[in-house]
């Protein structure tokens, strides 16, 4: 099997070390052991430094694996959507049906929040006052959305998070259609089901 990171490893050659550790070998094992990894593949984003940014466990789609690298290395792809009203004007020139809601609180993030609803199903946005703010918040988000920060979270469906410019969105829930609209406006989730 071709490891997943190899297209990665191409296009990010000048920007990140990629280093390939066989999890049954000796390296492998004390990597594996001082980095807490529980699974097989696992991945590792370490800055400069060696602080560990990212982890990863099991099988991971190219795409989400590139959000986070790109998450760290601080690039965002050419965004269509900075904030609240650009992704509103977005979504209804998608022909989208949106409906403003009321607003929303959520322990993990630091700004009020609004509901939207996407044709029926609920959104949550939360603008940032800053992109840098909104980015610090998004390296708060665990590889699987099972935590953010210091909060656990026990999901009542699949989480979705997407991060542009100074907004994270959240889509709780496994539409299909809604997951589509959210990935062309916004760029694909950076964590998610």
């Amino acid at each position: 099997m071709v490891p997943v990171v190899n297209g990665l490893e191409e296009k990010y050659q000048d920007k990140v070390e990629f280093r390939h550790i066989d999890a049954n070998s000796s390296t492998g094992k004390s990597v594996y052991q001082a980095y807490a990894l529980r699974g097989h593949p696992g991945f590792v984003l370490l800055d400069p430094d060696g602080t560990i940014l990212w982890t990863g466990i099991g099988e991971q789609p190219a795409e989400i694996l590139e959000e986070q690298i790109r998450l760290v290395l601080n690039e965002q792809p050419e965004q269509i959507v900075s904030d609240y009203d650009g992704l509103i004007a977005n979504l209804k020139s998608t022909g989208t049906s949106v409906e403003t809601g009321e607003s929303v609180s959520q322990p993990f993030f630091t700004p009020q929040g609004q509901i939207i609803k996407l044709n029926g199903e609920d959104v949550q946005v939360f603008e940032y006052v800053s992109e840098e703010e909104a980015f610090q918040e998004v390296m708060r988000v665990s590889a699987d959305g099972s935590s953010v920060g210091t909060t656990m979270i026990t999901w009542i469906d699949s989480p979705h998070f997407y991060h542009s410019g100074k907004i994270i969105v959240l889509y709780v829930g496994n539409t299909p259609e809604v997951v589509e609209i959210l990935t062309e406006v916004l760029a694909p989730q950076f964590v998610g089901g």
